[in-house]
């Protein structure tokens, strides 16, 4: 029979055992105390919500409607806080019971931590459910990332983020102005109920889509905060009075029916965009934000939105922080584009350059020091010198033409393609000109185009097409571009 142990080597079994059971209580009290903390934080952050959704609740009588805790179009479990459906638009919204914030440097911060991942994330969900609507027909210049921060005020555009206090929230969405027709809000809501369905087990603070409203208590009439444009500081998202004990924080400064109604109206004073500016054919949405490894071309009909498209597209690459250049060859129609474009999207207008391609040139030859040369109206007389004698004395002279169809030519067909060889030229397909040319007249374009090239030159004088190349040239030859995206409508 095996021995028995000693009385020493059982107290130091069952030392052994106490010491393993000590760990294991220890591990279970650490791992309740962190439960707890997660606990508190995650009821913490419930609150904010509940609280911002109260909020966004006033606002369903005017055409406005919630859609609390939705599924993240794309994901299986993550979730979007609120989702946001109404007259100025669609909102993404995501929000933050934070005891400390504050927007320093053009960074979120969240006491001294960078949190600067809340606003990549509140993007990406922003991105996700673009691509729902989209597919149905609302362009993704339409829906608006916000950042919610619980019981404060003040507003700051990060980027594309919106970062607003709850207090500011609804006066910042009514005052978007009417953007979406009611008939246009339906069907962003039911694309969304579908993308975008409720969380398992939530407990929806607001009515279902299609449900009847219920009867709520009149709201007592509040003084509005007068805002007053600021240039918003480090401190600039200011908490609000401490909230009473188990309840929602302090609703001064939030709107009363009345003052949302006066508010609506104000805004469709303020003469909002027209609906053919905020709407597009569901093959157009998809258009503005299409990602594609080169340039790509839009073609269509007058008259068929290719505009439209193009200022949508200007808006989607400038709220991703793209520098954009958006030209075209008529210079009456920069103004008008930046003026539509500024009523759509103001705070990203100033990412946008709307100029023509011939006042680029001209400011990349200021950058050269070469602006004294450019004289367009001096080139042409060398051209009439030229023609008188080079061009009408050869088989040109006898074809009856304008002369000027041939400063064009050389303007816009070797000049405007950057030929540099008569063997070009001759292989050419030129491309919206209305007289098809023999060899020999080709030859005899070309003896005119290098007589004129001899006399300007020989006086330095620039013409339209030298500032051109010269330009293009020059942006080629830079290592960091100008632009990171051109639209040329």
């Amino acid at each position: 029979m095996p021995a028995e142990p000693s009385a020493f080597g059982q107290a130091v079994l069952i030392g052994m055992e106490i010491d393993g059971v000590q760990r294991q209580v220890q591990h279970l009290t650490d791992l309740l105390r962190e439960l707890r903390r997660s606990q508190r934080a995650w009821e913490s952050g419930a609150q904010g919500e509940r609280d911002v959704v109260r909020v966004l609740v006033g606002m369903d009588d005017a055409g406005w409607r919630v859609l609390p805790d939705r599924r993240w179009p794309g994901t299986r479990r993550a979730n979007i806080d609120v989702l946001v459906v109404g007259p100025g638009g669609v909102f993404v919204v995501d929000v933050k019971n934070w005891r400390e914030a504050r927007v320093d440097g053009g960074r979120l911060w969240r006491g001294d931590e960078d949190a600067e991942d809340e606003l990549r994330k509140v993007t990406d969900q922003t991105a996700a459910v673009e691509q729902v609507l989209a597919d149905a027909g609302l362009p993704p210049t339409e829906v608006v990332p916000l950042l919610v921060l619980a019981g404060r005020r003040g507003t700051e555009q990060l980027d594309r983020v919106q970062v607003t206090g709850e207090l500011d929230l609804t006066r910042n969405l009514v005052r978007r102005g009417l953007r979406l027709e009611p008939a246009v809000v339906e069907r962003a809501l039911a694309c969304l109920d579908e993308a975008c369905p409720p969380m398992r087990g939530t407990a929806v603070g607001t009515r279902p889509v299609d449900s009847p409203r219920r009867a709520r208590p009149p709201r007592p009439a509040l003084t509005p905060t007068v805002l007053t444009p600021t240039a918003l500081t480090p401190t600039a998202l200011t908490p609000t009075a401490a909230a009473p004990a188990g309840g929602a924080p302090a609703q001064d400064g939030l709107f009363s029916r009345d003052e949302l109604w006066r508010e609506l109206v104000d805004a469709a004073a303020r003469e909002p965009i027209e609906a053919w500016m905020t709407w597009l054919h569901p093959m157009q949405a998809r258009l503005v934000c299409r990602r594609s490894s080169g340039p790509a071309r839009i073609r269509g009909a007058a008259g068929t939105g290719k505009t439209v498209v193009a200022l949508h597209r200007a808006k989607y690459l400038a709220a991703r922080g793209d520098r954009v250049l958006f030209t075209s060859v008529v210079s009456t129609l920069g103004p008008v584009n930046r003026a539509l474009l500024a009523r759509m999207a103001p705070e990203h207008v100033g990412r946008i350059d709307f100029t023509t391609v011939d006042v680029l040139a001209v400011r990349h030859l200021d950058e050269r020091g070469e602006r004294a040369s450019y004289q367009q109206k001096i080139a042409e007389n060398y051209f009439w010198l030229a023609w008188g004698r080079v061009g009408l004395p050869s088989v040109l002279g006898r074809l009856g033409v304008e002369p000027k169809y041939w400063l064009d030519e050389i303007a816009t067909v070797i000049k405007g393609r950057g030929l540099t060889s008569f063997d070009q030229y001759a292989e050419l397909v030129r491309i919206g000109r209305s007289m098809p040319l023999q060899p020999t007249h080709r030859r005899a374009v070309w003896d005119l185009y290098e007589h004129y090239e001899r006399l300007r030159m020989a006086r330095g004088v620039l013409d339209r097409g030298d500032v051109l190349l010269r330009a293009r040239d020059q942006a080629r030859q830079r290592s960091g571009g100008e632009f990171d995206a051109v639209i040329v409508d």
